[in-house]
């Protein structure tokens, strides 16, 4: 049986934003479903005890504003939707405006093998 999970979103315009566990820090996160690897603030990963010489290279990435260079990580889990990823590889670099709201963004590789759901009229997602 499917799990239904709620999001709030007041307007069109509103994204949809899921609390995640990255570790033992509590982020929120977009979930976009056009966004092939999953992402988050290379400031996060620092207060989880991360540094630089951790990564696991550099790879190219597109952004609204062109691309850049991140760098990947593992982290031991992530978790979000019920769902728990370990050891799972996720890309990092310092977001422009350290004072985004968002921390990240969940993308098809976090939901990879699963059926999922986003129903926008009652504003679930059933996994």
């Amino acid at each position: 049986m499917a799990k239904v999970f709620s999001f709030t979103r007041v307007t069109d315009d509103d994204l949809i934003v899921l609390p995640v566990l990255i570790q033992n820090s509590l982020v929120e996160m977009v979930l976009d479903t056009g966004a092939s690897h999953s992402f988050i603030d290379f400031g996060i990963l620092v207060n989880e005890g991360f540094r630089l010489n951790d990564t696991l290279g550099l790879i190219p990435v597109e952004t609204a504003n062109g691309i850049i260079y991140a760098n990947r990580f593992s982290v031991n889990t992530i978790s979000t939707l019920d769902i728990t990823k370990t050891n799972f590889e996720i890309t990092s670099y310092l977001f422009e405006d350290p004072q985004s709201e968002f921390k990240g963004v969940i993308g098809l590789d976090f939901l990879a093998n699963m059926k999922f759901c986003i129903d926008l009229e009652k504003n679930e997602i059933s996994i």
